[in-house]
Order: C-alpha cells, then sequence, then structure tokens
C-alpha cells in the first residue's frame, strides 16, 4: 500500500503546534521517557485525542510512551533524516504567520482601532465590479494598458492566449486582495484601468468594470465583518512587503534552464528527478552578506522535509515561488535566531512535540508497516465475502465537459455549482467567472460492467450522488469535469474498482493486529514507573 510522504503527515501538526506551555508535573514516566502535566493538558485537547474517553486516552499515551522509550533507547534523535525533518519543520515554525518572528515582532501592530473600523463602515457603501487579467510574463502587458479599451483588447486575447487569464471579482472596501498591491484603488472610478502590478500570483491588471452602490446593514451588525477583513489585508500585505524586502536583499539569480529541465523531468510518483544532476545549480542567493548557490540536491531535500509547500512541481513558475519561499524561510529563522528562538519555552516545547511525533511515524513506518503483506487472494475473498455492501447503479446518466487545462476546469466547477445551487455566476471577494462559455456537456450512458470503460470515469461517477459535479479528472491530457443526473437499477461494483478500497480496509486490519502484538512486547520490556494520569485527569475536570 502506498503511504504518504513523512513530512506531509507531520505538517498537519506543525500548523496547530507552534503554541505550548511551560514544562511541570511528570504525570507519567516509562524508561527515559516523560510526559508533563501541560503537555498532558496540551495533547487532550489535540483533535487526534479529542473524542477518546479519559481511559481509551490514557491507554494511547502509555502505547506512544513505550513506543518513545523505546525511540530514546535506540537513538532515533541521531538519525540524520530525521533530525532533517525536525529542522525544516523548526524553521517553518519560525518564520510562517502564527509563528515566533510573527507573534513577537508583526503581530502586535495589526490592531485595528474602533475609529479605523468605523472609516471603513463609511468606505464600504460601494461594490465594485472588477475585471483582472493575470499573467506571470510581464511583456505581455506592455504597451496593451493606456485605456479602457487596450484593456478590452487584451481580455479578448485571454481566450486563445494560454499565458493570459482572465476573471472577474465583486469587491468592497478594503478591496482586499487587490488593495495590497493597487495603492489607488480605493478613489477608483468605473473605467480606470489599474497597473499592471506584481503579486505573488504573477502580474496583474485591473479594470473597474461597474460601480453600484449598497444598502449597509447597521455598523454594528457589520463591525465583526469589518475587522476580520480588515485584519486579513493587514496580515496579507505584511506578508507580501516582507516578502519583496527579502528578495531584495537575497537578489536570487535563478536559472530557468534548469528549472524547465527539473520540471519537465519530475516523477510524481516517485518524487524524484529521473536523468537531472544533482550538482546543477538552481539558483544563487545572498544569506547574511553570503553568496550561496542552491543546487538540485538542496530543492530535493527540500520537496522531501518542507512541512508544507504549494504548488505543483512540474510547472516552472510554481517552482520558482518554492524557491522565493525557502529564501524567505531562510531569512525569517536567522532574524529568528538573533531574537533568541532557541530560549523560548514555546518553541522548546514545539520541537519536542514534533520530534516525538516524528519518532512515532518512523517507529510505525519500521517495526510495523514492513510486516504488513497482503496476498491477492485475500482480496478477493474479502470481495466474495462482503458481496453485498458494494452495490452502486447498473448504468447511470453522466454529463461530461472537457477542458484543456487543469485551471479553465477548476473555474468551470466553480461556474457549474453556482448554476445548480441557482445562483448566478458572482461572488463577494471572489472569482467569480471568465470570459469562456463553457463547454456544451457530453451525454453518456455509463453501463457500471462494461469493460470497455474508462476506470478514472467510473471511479470518479462511483463517488458522486446525483447532481454533484466531480474534480477534475485528467484523461488522456484532457481535464473533465464528471456529472451523474440519473441513475438506473442496481449491481455489484465490479472488483477492479472496489480492489484499492479493500486494500486498505484490509491493510488497517493488519496494522491494528501488529500494533497490538508490538504493543505486548514493549509492555514487558517497558513498564510504567510513574502513572498518574488518572488523577490529575479527574483532579482538572472537577475544577
Amino acid at each position: 500500500m502506498c503511504k504518504k510522504p513523512l513530512n506531509i503527515i507531520l505538517s498537519v501538526i506543525l500548523l496547530f503546534s507552534c503554541n505550548t506551555k511551560n514544562i511541570q508535573e511528570t504525570v507519567l514516566k516509562i524508561g527515559q521517557y516523560k510526559l508533563t502535566a501541560p503537555e498532558l493538558e496540551a495533547k487532550r485537547k489535540n483533535e487526534k485525542y479529542r473524542s477518546l474517553t479519559d481511559q481509551d486516552f490514557q491507554d494511547k499515551l502509555i502505547e506512544e510512551g513505550r513506543i518513545l522509550a523505546f525511540a530514546l533507547d535506540h537513538r532515533f534523535d541521531t538519525i540524520g533524516a530525521l533530525n532533517k525533518l525536525l529542522e525544516y519543520a523548526s524553521r517553518s515554525c519560525a518564520s510562517r504567520v502564527d509563528g515566533f518572528v510573527w507573534n513577537k515582532k508583526e503581530k502586535p501592530k495589526l490592531q485595528v482601532t474602533e475609529k479605523d473600523l468605523r472609516r471603513a463602515y463609511v468606505k464600504r457603501t460601494r461594490e465594485l465590479t472588477i475585471e483582472v487579467i493575470q499573467t506571470q510574463d510581464k511583456k505581455l502587458f506592455d504597451n496593451h494598458l493606456t485605456s479602457e479599451k487596450d484593456f478590452n483588447i487584451l481580455k479578448q486575447r485571454a481566450s486563445s492566449n494560454g499565458s493570459l487569464r482572465f476573471l472577474v471579482m465583486q469587491s468592497r472596501f478594503p478591496y482586499s486582495p487587490l488593495s495590497i498591491y493597487v495603492k489607488d484603488i480605493e478613489n477608483a472610478k468605473a473605467g480606470d484601468v489599474l497597473g499592471p502590478v506584481e503579486t505573488e500570483e504573477g502580474y496583474v491588471a485591473a479594470h473597474v468594470a461597474a460601480i453600484k452602490p449598497l444598502i449597509q446593514n447597521t455598523y454594528e451588525q457589520e463591525k465583526e465583518s469589518i475587522e476580520k477583513d480588515m485584519v486579513s489585508m493587514l496580515t496579507r500585505k505584511y506578508m507580501w512587503e516582507s516578502e519583496k524586502q527579502i528578495l531584495s536583499k537575497a537578489n536570487p539569480e535563478i536559472n530557468d534552464s534548469v528549472i524547465r529541465e527539473l520540471t519537465s523531468k519530475f516523477n510524481a510518483i516517485e518524487k524524484s528527478w529521473p536523468g537531472v544532476n544533482p550538482k546543477l545549480i538552481v539558483m544563487k542567493y545572498t544569506l547574511e552578506g553570503k553568496r550561496l548557490s542552491y543546487t538540485v540536491s538542496d530543492f530535493d531535500e527540500f520537496v522531501k522535509n518542507e512541512p508544507v509547500f504549494f504548488g505543483s512541481l512540474s510547472k516552472p513558475e510554481d517552482v520558482k515561488k518554492m524557491l522565493h519561499s525557502y529564501i524567505n524561510e531562510q531569512y525569517l529563522f536567522a532574524e529568528a535566531q538573533k531574537m533568541n528562538i532557541q530560549d523560548d519555552k514555546d518553541y522548546q516545547q514545539f520541537r519536542k512535540d514534533y520530534q516525538q511525533r516524528i519518532f512515532l511515524e518512523y517507529y510505525k513506518r519500521n517495526y510495523i508497516y514492513p510486516k504488513i503483506v497482503i496476498d491477492p487472494i485475500e482480496l478477493h475473498n474479502y470481495y466474495r465475502k462482503h458481496n453485498g455492501e458494494f452495490r452502486t447503479f447498473e448504468s447511470a446518466t453522466v454529463l461530461i465537459y472537457k477542458f484543456k487545462d487543469f485551471q479553465k476546469a477548476f473555474q468551470g466547477r466553480m461556474l457549474l455549482s453556482r448554476k445548480l445551487q441557482g445562483f448566478a455566476p458572482t461572488g463577494k471577494n471572489n472569482v467569480v467567472s471568465n470570459n469562456l462559455p463553457l463547454p456544451d456537456a457530453r451525454v453518456m450512458e455509463l453501463k457500471i460492467n462494461d469493460p470497455g470503460n474508462d476506470p478514472k470515469l467510473v471511479e470518479a461517477a462511483l463517488a458522486l450522488q446525483t447532481g454533484q459535479i466531480s474534480p477534475p479528472v485528467e484523461v488522456n491530457g484532457d481535464y473533465l469535469l464528471i456529472s451523474v443526473s440519473a441513475r438506473n437499477g442496481t449491481s455489484t461494483i465490479p472488483f477492479s474498482y472496489i480492489k484499492e478500497q479493500i486494500k486498505q480496509v484490509l491493510y488497517a486490519q493488519k496494522e491494528k493486529q501488529l500494533s497490538a502484538q508490538t504493543a505486548e512486547k514493549l509492555k514487558v520490556k517497558y513498564p510504567e514507573e510513574k502513572n498518574i494520569i488518572n488523577g490529575y485527569l479527574s483532579q482538572t475536570s472537577s475544577k
């Protein structure tokens, strides 16, 4: 069975783990492992444990405690690959929004006063309909944006030029996100062309297509929404300005030819770049007064260890954003070190918690998962035994919408969803439409037992209720949206379509069995030396 990369599993933990309590009384001790009272309280609130009864919660902590005692005895803390995961997570925690630098330096500045809110309320009496053209290539804007007429000419080109993206949005003050980049949007008039300006997503030009007055709710009714919008805008503005300042200092020189080679040869299944020289220099940048080279090998390390990154490793522009993100983290972490982050109690506890999660997952990957073997005969036996559970339609009427690229398919899904819900294709501060008409739907009668079916179409249809729309499905280079308009008859899902689901069920069963067997062995070697969890939970729950 395919398992998620360790850094993906741990990334969820990172997002909720940067704020912790001080270490105090030990409530559980097993071997070298100790669990303190504040750590116990933090775990009890964690989504992983929240739904457990007190007894199940305690049993889980003891099970994990024995594994962590094993990890400490076997010096998991000296394993280079695990330390690299911790290094990347620590840097990310220190540098991200709501991380160390943010909370110490920037968050105190994001104060929205009552006066600010009332001033904003007065400015929210109008709504702008804004057309936006976005591109990664600034040259496409050259000599085309001196007037509204020029904008409309370029807008028409967007339908045939894959480098241009066109969208429409409706927005009211503070006009986020455009106000982060376009300074004069607050005073814009109908017909004005704003930009082009640089953003995180490339270069953007905007046209104010229309302005309409709004009837407002009372100030008290809108106050909370206004504050949320303003804090969000200020946060994004800080992030953008901070990144620009950092990139200006770093002065990165990105090797476009190496980026093209990387993205063209990326193997998505193996997460590797076969045939690419690992010593090739992807970019050069400045850090702490030194000019540094960043190689393909360094980027491979980033992909394997960074807790969270966005974009496709097959797209050059997305890879460039990842490189900028890496530089940003390097600079902010260097700043955090100057602010003595290593002495911060929350940061120390974060590293301890995250390292323990790494150890738990590493233990499973080396002492449990390798022992799990699922024989093809087991799959067929399970299918026959549970045949009645795998019922579906005999045939279905399916609507198929075909798009040439993922982005257009994604936008098409938004429009179709809104139409099915009875909404006009508009929405507050969101991408709401593009200038391309939706393709005509191809109607297909999908028979579940037809051996000529495309597996991707069948699997997408099986996951849908009548009237729902699938995410974009890639088939032969095209991106399809699939909607089931009617289901007819009943039949058993063929084995080929349900095999992976059965494999996951059997895998989970065997993992549970092996974990229980392993836990019994650890129980002998690592008895509880101290356990006052029950008493502590009873004491805290009675307060």
